[in-house]
């Protein structure tokens, strides 16, 4: 029993209690709003933060670049929706915003890339390290009814609508990252 009351064995304990298994606030590049459709069907957009102190310079991130990418409900592979891979200089300033779009959604006036590719219903979307497929998944989001990998935990279980999107939660004004899409995001 003298173990159990000893200063060092409750140091080691109330160290354990301190450190968090599973961080629940953002560490990194993520995926904050998602929108399938607007008014037309082509009314998409991606919303990435970069939660750091650091620029985060997306063609040239960890010696490789960062891709966008999505899957589609029963898809086995990628497709780009945007490389930065011949972009040494885009990037995401430290507490800023990247917002991608579909090249026809003119609504939109902050846009810093766009690109033909459209996200739809039953789909995942991934920030992913390097190339199509293999590359490490940085943050991912899917929503509905698929089977594919592009979700972290849980999909969201719904899709959205005309002019609706999907936004991740905040907790004390910092974007919740549970690594769980479910639980992460609302509508």
């Amino acid at each position: 029993m003298r173990i159990l009351s000893s200063p060092v064995f409750l140091l080691v304990i109330g160290f354990i209690f301190l450190i968090p298994l599973k961080p629940a606030l953002a560490e990194g590049l993520l995926i904050v709003e998602a929108q399938i459709a607007g008014e037309k069907v082509s009314d998409d957009f991606i919303k990435i933060y970069n939660p750091t102190n650091s620029d985060i310079y997306l063609g040239d991130y960890q010696n490789s670049y960062i891709r966008l990418v999505k899957r589609a409900k029963t898809s086995t592979k990628d497709y780009t929706i945007k490389s930065w891979s011949r972009e040494p200089e885009a990037k995401i300033p430290a507490g800023g915003f990247y917002l991608w779009a579909n090249k026809d959604y003119i609504v939109l006036s902050n846009v810093d890339a766009s690109t033909s590719q459209t996200i739809a219903v039953n789909n995942g979307i991934a920030l992913r390290l390097g190339p199509e497929n293999t590359g490490p998944i940085l943050d991912a989001l899917g929503w509905g009814d698929f089977n594919n990998i592009l979700f972290e935990g849980s999909p969201f279980p719904e899709n959205s609508g005309f002019n609706q999107r999907l936004e991740r939660k905040k907790i004390n004004g910092t974007y919740q990252d549970t690594d769980n899409n479910a639980s992460d995001f609302y509508l």
